[in-house]
Order: structure tokens, then C-alpha cells, then sequence
């Protein structure tokens, strides 16, 4: 079959994103140079001006495409152009997270400050959403980093993992008991208005079932929670990215605390990359790229059939994952197979990662939301010490079963405090620990599981007082 040759890359830049530049990998521990990947510096200036003429031409005459090539030709003119910038912008590429936070609150402070139309705002939300483009994205890289874990982490990390996510929750709750008790505030309000909403799983997965969790029993106007939750959710995951940069730093200045996207110790450090025949060095081929993508498609399907028709509160991604684990461990994938799933999975990482941040931002980073959020001091402190206490509680408790407290902080604590499925790639994407995206996704299903019935527990037991 036509190929052709996959450059080789060090395991830690696998999380770079397709516009990635020599500077960013540079910064993220990583020596490939630029060229090794799509980078700004592969497209001629004129190149570029063609295009944002034309999408900004077509934008502002609302005249851009209502489709996917509207939709791509914004998110990947913004994804370049913010990438480049964050990860070029000195102390901002090392300290700050570089190209991921540039794309996401670059793009959300574009739309905030009105310089790019609200029409985008619905393009991007279609984009997303209505397309199911971002479950799409979400399950070719949970397929392929997967199936690249070594099985030693596949038997030995999954239970261990829910303590880590217990820990992730615990110690917030305490934090916040603390906090209620110094300032004298309800901590049943503090609890239910941002911890558990924080805590939740995002808007779909969180909030939603939250108000209705509320608004069941009686004791709170469903009508004015939604409008309570969403700023304290947008928060939390502002902060969830913006310490996930600093927990990349921290691996960076002490390596010991690190596995660089391996969660047990004990074990090679960085994914397994001969799990499938040394992929890393392998050769791309079109067919094993139509093996992936059917592999992927096939295993997402299986997990929405199991969802609507065995267990629905049992969201398809949890049960996709249980089927890869499933098949990675019983080994009935053919070599073939694995690789071709690695592949594809690779190829969107590397060329979507940027410009489906720049979605998101657009999308469901509200700037208006977050600054609302920052007036009340003792509010915006819960927020923080939520957000914290989610990852150094999970970070303890990582280190208490074997796991490295970095990749616990922020699989098991981070990816359970940001929104859901778009903040698991912002988070591990400012982190620079893609590969952890499956345990980032039973963070947010199955630790958000635990929150909403710990929630309802105290709604029950509240006897109707928030």
C-alpha cells in the first residue's frame, strides 16, 4: 500500500499539538525540532494572508460557510495564529502553558471583547456539538493513547484510580468546611454551589443533572440554580488549566514527582511505545489509517449500543473504555489493528489539537461569566481552594497506592475539576500529558458519578435546607 514515513519523535512530544513550535517542545521537555510537525513556519506569509483574508472577508460579512469548512477555516486560521503566539510569547510558553492557554483564552477574549462576531460563537457551538465533532476527537485519542498504555498499567491502575479520585474529592470538602468556618458562611451552600458543581463533570454531565438534582426534592428554585452553577463551573475550569500548567513545571524542576504521563511507579516513564510493534518508528500507511478509523468508530458505537440499551446513566465513553481495556488486555486486537488505531490517533492529535481549543474557547469559555465570579472574595476562595485541593488530594492519594503526583494531580484531581470532556484537553494539552486522556475521561464519568450521588445524599438530607 502507499505510505509514507512518520517522523520520529520523542514520546513527550506526543502530546504537542500540530502547530507546536521548535520553542514549545523545547519547553515541554521534548528535542524534536519544528519541521518535524505542521507549524506556522511551513506556510508561506502569503499563504497565510489568503486565508485570513478570506475567512475574515467571509466572517465579517457573515458570509462565512454554515458547515464544517466554515467551521474548519476558522478554528485552524485562529489555532495557527494564537498557537504561534503563546508558544513564541517569552515567560508566557514556560509559565503560563504557552499554545493551549493562547488558543482558549486568546479565542474566548476575541469573542468577549466583541472583535469576533457572536455568528462564530454558534458556528463554533455547531461545530462541536451539533456534529459531534468533539466526541468524534475525543474518541480517536482516547483509542489510541489507550492502547499504547502498558498492560502493567491497565491491571494495576484502574482500581487503584478510584482512590485517587476520592482523594481528589474529599480533601476539597474539607477545605471548604474550613473555610465556611473561618468566615462564617453556610458550608452546605458552599458545598452545593461550588464544590459539587466544580466537582460535577462539566455542564451536560454536572450541572445539568445537578439542577435537576436540586429542584426534585423541593428545597431550591431549579429556576435560579443553572444561573448560579455555570460562572462557578467556567472558574474552576480556568483555574483547572492554568494549574495544570504549573504541575508541568513542577515535573519539569523535580523529575522524581513526575512519570511524564505515566501514572505507577515502578515502570518505564512516558507511554509504552512498543506496545504495538514500536509505532513510534513505524511506518504511516494509508490502510492502517482506515484500520484505525474503523476500530475507533466501531468501539465508540458498541460503547453508545451498551449506553442506550443496557445502562444509561452509564455515559458511552466509560464503556468504550471499558471494551479498549478489555481487548488490550485479552489481546484480541491484531498487531495491525493497534497500530493502525495509534496511527490515527496520532494524526489527529498532531494536526486538531490547536484548532479545537480555539473551539472551545469560542464555544464554552464565557470571560464574562469569570469575571463576574471574581467580586465576592470568599466565593471566588472556595473556587480556589476547590480547584487546589482536587489536585493536591488526589496527588496524595496517588502517591499513597504508587502513582507519580504529578500525573495523579492532574488526571485524578484537574480533569475531575474542570468542564468535562473540552476541559480534559485543555487541561492535559496545558499540561502536556495527552496520553492520560483515558483517566482524565473516568475522572470525569465516573468521579463525576460519585459527586452527583454524593450531592443528592445532601440534598436528601438537608430536609429542604440549602
Amino acid at each position: 500500500p502507499a505510505s509514507t514515513q512518520v517522523v520520529s519523535e520523542p514520546v513527550a512530544t506526543e502530546s504537542m499539538p500540530a502547530t507546536t513550535t521548535g520553542r514549545a517542545q523545547e519547553s515541554a521537555g521534548a528535542s524534536a525540532p519544528a519541521a518535524d510537525g505542521f507549524s506556522f513556519a511551513d506556510l508561506p506569509w502569503w499563504f497565510l494572508a489568503a486565508l485570513t483574508g478570506a475567512v475574515g472577508g467571509l466572517l465579517y460579512a457573515h458570509k462565512l460557510p454554515n458547515d464544517l469548512m466554515g467551521a474548519f477555516g476558522l478554528v485552524l486560521l485562529l489555532g495557527i495564529l494564537l498557537g504561534e503566539i503563546g508558544d513564541r510569547l517569552p515567560y508566557f510558553n514556560t509559565l503560563l502553558g504557552g499554545g493551549p492557554i493562547a488558543c482558549i483564552f486568546g479565542s474566548s477574549l476575541l469573542v468577549y471583547s466583541g472583535i469576533l462576531p457572536t455568528f462564530s460563537v454558534d458556528l463554533c457551538r455547531r461545530f462541536l456539538v451539533d456534529t459531534n465533532f468533539l466526541n468524534f476527537y475525543i474518541g480517536c485519542v482516547i483509542t489510541g493513547a489507550l492502547l499504547r498504555l502498558d498492560r502493567r498499567i491497565l491491571v494495576g491502575a484502574s482500581v487503584k484510580f478510584l482512590v485517587v479520585l476520592l482523594g481528589g474529592i474529599a480533601l476539597p470538602a474539607g477545605l471548604a468546611l474550613l473555610l465556611t468556618s473561618m468566615t462564617g458562611s453556610s458550608f452546605q451552600e458552599a458545598m452545593l454551589f461550588v464544590v459539587w458543581p466544580i466537582l460535577g463533570g462539566g455542564v451536560g454531565g454536572g450541572a445539568l443533572p445537578l439542577v435537576q438534582i436540586y429542584g426534585r426534592t423541593g428545597a431550591i428554585d431549579a429556576g435560579i440554580v443553572m444561573s448560579r452553577l455555570i460562572p462557578v463551573i467556567v472558574l474552576g475550569n480556568v483555574l483547572s488549566i492554568i494549574v495544570a500548567a504549573q504541575l508541568h513545571l513542577i515535573g519539569l524542576r523535580w523529575p522524581a514527582w513526575t512519570g511524564k504521563g505515566t501514572l505507577p511507579r515502578g515502570l518505564p516513564r512516558g507511554p509504552d511505545a512498543a506496545a504495538a510493534g514500536d509505532d513510534v518508528e513505524a511506518r504511516l500507511q494509508l490502510d492502517l489509517l482506515a484500520l484505525g478509523l474503523v476500530l475507533t468508530v466501531t468501539v465508540y458505537l458498541l460503547g453508545v449500543a451498551l449506553q442506550e440499551f443496557l445502562a444509561p446513566s452509564v455515559h458511552a465513553f466509560v464503556w468504550m473504555i471499558g471494551l479498549l481495556m478489555a481487548a488490550r488486555l485479552g489481546n484480541v486486537l491484531t498487531g495491525r489493528m493497534t497500530l493502525g488505531a495509534i496511527q490515527w490517533s496520532q494524526l489527529w492529535m498532531r494536526s486538531m489539537l490547536y484548532p479545537v481549543l480555539v473551539a472551545v474557547g469560542i464555544a464554552f469559555t464565557d470571560l464574562s461569566g469569570v469575571l463576574a465570579s471574581l467580586g465576592d472574595r470568599v466565593h471566588l476562595a472556595l473556587v480556589v481552594s476547590t480547584v487546589l485541593g482536587a489536585a493536591v488530594g488526589a496527588g496524595i492519594a496517588g502517591e499513597l497506592v504508587g502513582f507519580y503526583f504529578v500525573e495523579s494531580a492532574i488526571a485524578g484531581g484537574l480533569c475531575l475539576s474542570n468542564m468535562g470532556g473540552t476541559g480534559d484537553l485543555a487541561t492535559l494539552s496545558a499540561a502536556r500529558r495527552m496520553e492520560l486522556l483515558p483517566f482524565s475521561t473516568m475522572a470525569t464519568r465516573i468521579g463525576g458519578a460519585i459527586v452527583l450521588l454524593l450531592a443528592g445524599l445532601q440534598v436528601a438530607m438537608s430536609a429542604g435546607s440549602p
